[in-house]
């Protein structure tokens, strides 16, 4: 992430979603290749509900390509790094047998509940994850990953070390092809003013041909929904309300896209979120025109936020349609006012933040 301590001069603009919640089916009967129980033990044979793993970590570790890992209902407590989960043949999937049922919690003392790298082909689906002081799930240089149908809570209270960031509920880093669809996120995050760190519902950064879609977030202490330096990336149909977005002299976003190219985001609901803006797009590197642009915002309703939308450092106001392209939206009834925009936020033609050489897409 990036933090940017301006001096707002307030410009005027004027211009003019449903979710839903599917439920997974459990498992049926002889369905997973592996069990995973808070009473098993990893030296069983982790085949069948008599003999079940005690850790998710290790289902992982020795799962194919293909296989289904059933978490079985009860309170877990697992935390997790791990390396190169998933290969070439098949999806490998971890499954809750019930979403309510099958509980990751980490007691308030556990930073991660799964940290994963240079994993592929992994689906996360139907079960509960709370109290992680960091995160929930995070993915970093891995490709094919969806999370689904989880009720992620009370998670990402704490900065993570080396990273400017107050933590998340769903990360990935430099991957591709990252889905998070039809969650529950809620509770997620803090504000640290002192060093300027908050945390994110969902934070996807350097990362391509992505998709957010579908996800009800609430109670956020920073950035419902952060996209920062990726590309090819769709937020879609989600919620978000009661965020706190407000920091000292600078703002987080229902939802906040910042860098990259090629960015859409549709159909989603930004309400209630009154420190700042439901849809925030901006440029901190002045990086535009060559990259920064290919922003469509379509059909999206942000009501009773600070701002409807605000837009900075693109070079004028409203930005070049090439780099943020609005259609069809409602951003009516905000409390100051619907639209803000500042052409330059840190000086005529200066970046916000020093750029850097790497470009992750």
């Amino acid at each position: 992430g990036f933090r940017v301590w301006p001096l707002f001069l307030l410009v005027g603009w004027t211009g003019s979603c449903g979710h839903g919640i599917t439920p997974t089916q459990p498992p049926k009967a002889g369905e997973a290749s592996f069990y995973v129980s808070p009473q098993g033990n990893d030296a069983a044979g982790g085949t069948s509900r008599d003999a079940p793993f005690k850790t998710l970590k290790h289902a992982l570790e020795v799962a194919s390509p293909g296989d289904v890992i059933l978490l079985m209902n009860g309170v877990h407590s697992p935390s997790a790094v791990v390396q190169h989960v998933g290969g070439a043949g098949g999806i490998i999937t971890v499954r809750g047998e019930s979403r309510e049922g099958a509980v990751m919690d980490g007691g308030n003392t556990k930073t991660t509940m799964l940290r994963c790298s240079e994993c592929r082909d992994l689906v996360f689906e139907n079960f509960t994850i709370r109290n992680y002081r960091r995160e929930g799930l995070g993915f970093v240089h891995s490709r094919r990953i969806t999370a689904r149908n989880l009720v992620i809570e009370h998670v990402g209270l704490e900065r993570i070390p080396g990273e400017d960031s107050g933590g998340h509920a769903v990360f990935a880093d430099e991957s591709d092809e990252v889905t998070v669809e039809n969650n529950i996120l809620r509770d997620i995050g803090f504000k640290d003013r002192a060093s300027g760190i908050s945390g994110d519902a969902v934070d996807f950064w350097g990362s391509t041909n992505s998709r957010i879609v579908g996800n009800l977030i609430e109670g956020v202490r920073g950035n419902g929904i952060l996209v920062e330096d990726s590309c090819h990336v769709t937020v879609e149909d989600n919620t978000v309300r009661g965020a706190d977005l407000a920091f000292a002299d600078w703002y987080d976003g229902g939802v906040w896209v910042d860098g990259g190219r090629d960015i859409l985001i549709r159909g989603n609901t930004f309400e209630d979120n009154p420190g700042g803006p439901g849809i925030e797009i901006s440029d901190t590197e002045a990086q535009y025109p060559d990259r920064s642009r290919g922003f469509r915002i379509q059909d999206n309703t942000s009501r009773n936020n600070r701002w409807g939308l605000y837009t900075w450092n693109f070079g004028r106001c409203p930005p070049p349609p090439e780099a943020v392209a609005l259609s069809g939206n409602d951003f009516t009834g905000n409390l100051d006012r619907n639209f803000l925009c500042h052409a330059w936020e840190c000086g005529e033609g200066r970046p916000c933040v020093t750029p850097e050489d790497r470009r992750p897409c």
